[in-house]
């Protein structure tokens, strides 16, 4: 993993945009950290080919938040739904920003996160079926950052009660994936039974 980080930083637009995100706080940028190293230890368990040439989507899939408001990304509490479609218009940034940079291959890491696998999401309401599987990883290891990342007003949430959360939202996931990444993570919601073998 630091091996392949260190390659994409020898990249000078690369390396530039991380600072970028840097300057955005530090929940931002660990998050970026956090799903990129996540999403591509859990795509090699997966089996997933290629993995050095997708990974770079992981740790650029929120490209457009560079040009989400601020005070949005740091907002306390639930958005509006005029804040909602704000935020929503960066994965069309991001779309368009991963294209400027030369990445190409991995444009379909900002421009579909946010569909959901009953076909209710945005942008193009797919449904699993038509979603790539590193895409459908990246949707629940997201999800898993943002609950066990701790904001400047947010307590520290368990791990334990981030995967409580991630089951109770498995309808918005590929459920043989969230499996997975709970045995890869290694850790199970309390009164679980764990079958040894």
């Amino acid at each position: 993993m630091e091996d392949l980080f260190i390659e994409y930083m020898k990249n000078p637009i690369y390396y530039q945009y991380l600072l970028k995100f840097k300057e955005l706080g530090k929940y931002t940028y660990y998050h970026m950290i956090d799903v990129f190293t996540l999403s591509t230890l859990f795509c090699r368990k997966e089996g997933i080919p290629n993995i050095e040439d997708i990974a770079i989507g992981f740790l650029f899939h929120d490209i457009g938040k560079l040009y989400t408001p601020v005070h949005l990304l740091k907002k306390e509490g639930k958005l509006t739904k005029k804040e909602i479609l704000i935020v929503q218009k960066q994965l069309e940034k991001g779309y368009d920003l991963l294209k400027q940079i030369g990445l190409e291959k991995v444009i379909y890491m900002a421009k579909s996160q946010y569909e959901r696998i009953t076909g209710s999401g945005y942008r193009e309401e797919l449904e699993d079926e038509e979603l790539p599987k590193e895409v459908q990883i990246l949707k629940i290891i997201d999800r898993y950052s943002v609950i066990t990342l701790r904001r400047s007003y947010e307590e520290v949430v368990a791990v334990s009660h981030a995967i409580d959360i991630l089951y109770n939202e498995s309808h918005l996931y590929n459920k043989e994936l969230l499996n997975s990444f709970i045995d890869f993570i290694g850790i199970y919601p309390e009164n679980s039974i764990v079958s040894l073998k």
